[in-house]
């Protein structure tokens, strides 16, 4: 019993000192997730010009959600991150109405894959926490898709026009800057929070799919233009906030 007891005790003292003390300071690889939200003012504008008359639009979704999974190398003054993001308007559906007469609903789903590279400093911290700011590069491309639903008023506005969709497609750079903070939560994770701003503007939107439209019928690879023939710009820039996790290895 007294030899069964040493024995034990002996393990005991062994796993503790093999304990692995987390110091973020030495830590130099981690796998993460991060998931963010931001305001978006992109609303109805994509269908504003769809026509020669100036319809009236609802309002479209008011937010824009995040996800972004990658893995950080990381030294004592700076960190790179290697990530993959995909960015997620709420899918919305907008009543366009001549007046008070409804023509057509226009429902759309919108996708943004973004590979993206980024370096933080770090400005101030601990063993267990820092707070750093952050700067990233990537490069987006947005998949964007519209179902067209007219009602008997709309079918009689655009004659030999039927219900129908798009599929269109879109790219740009992308560049964010940011304010950071990573504290210890438990073993080898760590909490992150970041407060920043994304620049993120598409003007060249080609179409994916062949398609009759207010303006006319398009095929695979024409630009999706505004009735006047202009460009179409769809703006995902604005203030974000993110909150992901780090698993250290």
């Amino acid at each position: 019993m007294r030899v069964l007891l040493i024995v034990i005790l002996t393990f005991a003292a062994g796993s503790t000192s093999w304990a692995r003390v987390f110091n973020i300071n030495n830590e130099s690889f981690a796998p993460y997730v991060v998931f963010g939200g931001a305001g978006s003012s992109i609303s109805a504008k994509p269908f504003q010009g769809e026509t020669a008359e100036d319809l009236k639009y609802s309002d479209g979704s008011a937010l824009l959600y995040s996800g972004e999974f990658g893995f950080l190398y990381s030294r004592s003054f700076f960190n790179f991150r290697f990530g993959f993001e995909i960015l997620k308007p709420p899918a919305s559906t907008i009543d366009a109405f001549r007046t008070n007469t409804k023509l057509y609903s226009v429902g759309s789903e919108i996708t943004g894959y973004i590979p993206k590279i980024g370096l933080e400093l770090n400005l101030h911290g601990d063993k267990v926490s820092r707070s750093f700011i952050s700067f990233s590069y990537g490069a987006s491309t947005v998949t964007f898709k519209n179902d067209y639903q007219l009602t008997a008023d709309g079918q009689t506005a655009f004659p030999g026009l039927a219900d129908h969709s798009t599929e269109l497609k879109g790219s740009t750079p992308v560049m964010t800057a940011a304010l950071g903070y990573e504290g210890f939560l438990s073993d080898s994770t760590t909490l992150l929070v970041e407060f920043g701003y994304r620049m993120m503007k598409i003007n060249n939107w080609t179409y994916t799919k062949d398609a009759s439209t207010f303006s006319g019928s398009y095929t695979t690879g024409q630009d999706w233009v505004k009735q006047d023939g202009s460009k179409r710009e769809i703006d995902f820039s604005g203030a974000f906030i993110t909150l992901g996790f780090r698993f250290y290895l």
